[in-house]
C-alpha cells in the first residue's frame, strides 16, 4: 500500500475495521472480526499488525482538546 491516504479515500474500506500487516489489507465490518483476525494474524505472520477504522465520507469527527 503506497500510503495511508489511498485507504482512508477507498470506498471499499470506508466503514469498516482495517488491519494491515506486511502491506497486505484486511477489512472486516464488526470490532469482533477484527479481534479474532487480529489473533490469526499474529499467529500465522508472528508480526503485530496495525489496526485501524476507516470512517465513511459522510461521518462527523469531533475531536477534544
Amino acid at each position: 500500500m503506497k500510503g495511508t491516504k489511498s485507504l482512508f479515500n477507498n470506498p471499499k474500506y470506508q466503514g469498516k475495521h482495517v488491519l494491515v500487516v506486511n502491506q497486505n489489507v484486511y477489512a472486516v465490518k464488526t470490532a469482533n472480526e477484527a479481534s479474532r483476525l487480529f489473533d490469526k494474524l499474529v499467529k500465522e505472520t508472528g508480526m503485530i499488525p496495525t489496526v485501524t477504522f476507516v470512517p465513511k465520507a459522510q461521518s462527523l469527527i469531533l475531536v477534544c482538546k
